[in-house]
Order: C-alpha cells, then sequence, then structure tokens
C-alpha cells in the first residue's frame, strides 16, 4: 500500500478546505506523479517524483500568492483526477483517461471559481475518498464504491462541521 496516496487522501479528506495551499500543492504533486507515470511508464522513479515535487511546490506557490489562479487551477485539477479516477474505476483505460481528465478539470474549474466554499469541501472531500480507495486497491467494485460515498459523505462532514461559519455559530 503506497503510504503518500494515503496519506495524501486523508489530509484532503478532512481538512481540504482549511489547508487550502497544502491541498493545491497535494493535488499538483499526484497529478503531475501520476500523469509522468502513466505516459512515460519507462522514466526512471527518481524523475517521475522530481515532477511531481515541482508541479507540488508551484501549486502551493499560485495557491499562496494567486489566490484566484490557484483556486482555478485547484479546481481543474481535483475534477481531473476525480474524473478519471472514476473512469479507470469504470474498467476504462488509454487515450481516452487523458480526455476525460481535462473534460473533468474544466468542469472542476468552473464548480470551485463559483461555488468557492462548498465546491472545495465536496471537491477535496471526493479526491481524498478517490485516494484512500486507490491506496487499498479493493478488488470487489461495490464494496470500493460504497466505501468511497462512505468517505466522501465523511469528509463533507468534518470539514463543513468545521467551517468559519459553523465555529461563529456555535460561539
Amino acid at each position: 500500500m503506497p503510504i503518500l496516496p494515503l496519506l495524501s487522501g486523508i489530509t484532503l479528506l478532512v481538512a481540504g478546505r482549511r489547508l487550502f495551499w497544502l491541498i493545491v500543492a497535494v493535488l499538483g504533486f499526484m497529478v503531475g506523479y501520476q500523469f509522468v507515470q502513466d505516459q512515460f511508464p519507462t522514466m526512471r522513479q527518481e524523475t517521475v517524483l522530481i515532477v511531481g515535487i515541482v508541479l507540488g511546490i508551484g501549486g502551493a506557490i499560485l495557491a499562496v500568492f494567486i489566490q484566484k489562479l490557484g483556486i482555478a487551477i485547484a479546481g481543474f485539477l481535483a475534477g481531473g483526477l476525480i474524473g478519471s479516477s472514476l473512469w479507470q474505476w469504470l474498467g476504462n483505460t488509454g487515450d481516452s483517461t487523458l480526455l476525460v481528465f481535462l473534460i473533468a478539470g474544466v468542469i472542476g474549474c468552473f464548480v470551485m471559481m463559483l461555488l468557492f466554499e462548498w465546491a472545495l469541501v465536496i471537491m477535496t472531500s471526493l479526491a481524498g475518498a478517490g485516494l484512500l480507495i486507490q491506496s487499498f486497491e479493493a478488488e470487489n467494485q461495490g464494496l470500493a464504491g460504497l466505501l468511497f460515498l462512505g468517505l466522501t459523505l465523511f469528509g463533507i462532514f468534518v470539514q463543513s462541521w468545521h467551517s468559519p461559519a459553523k465555529k461563529r455559530q456555535r460561539e
């Protein structure tokens, strides 16, 4: 079980909204790492890791200094990751995965820009649940689907419970 996707999934699931800059870095790393690994399978593992780290650092810098662009990029990356993960989970592979990633990324970008707070909570919960499911490599598709749904709902609950608006209401 790969530890990095597992830790990234947990972080996205429970703290995506609060650690926005970190989430953009994690998503940038995961997408860059996964893309290079899928598209260039013969590339050395160290090079794949470096590409992921560079994209992750770039995403974090964008999130801190250029928040609007960071929000759009986070939406694109989360949407693409969610879309391509679901596409692969349904048994599809090959060149169509990149197209699905791009289409889902554009949709994720628009959703994130329009509904930032809730979109961030929902998309980071979905992405976190997807990374956790991939980490465990479940053989049973039905069980994996139920676990994905349950983890997503858990992430939404945890992140919405700790929202600034909720905190003000409780005080």
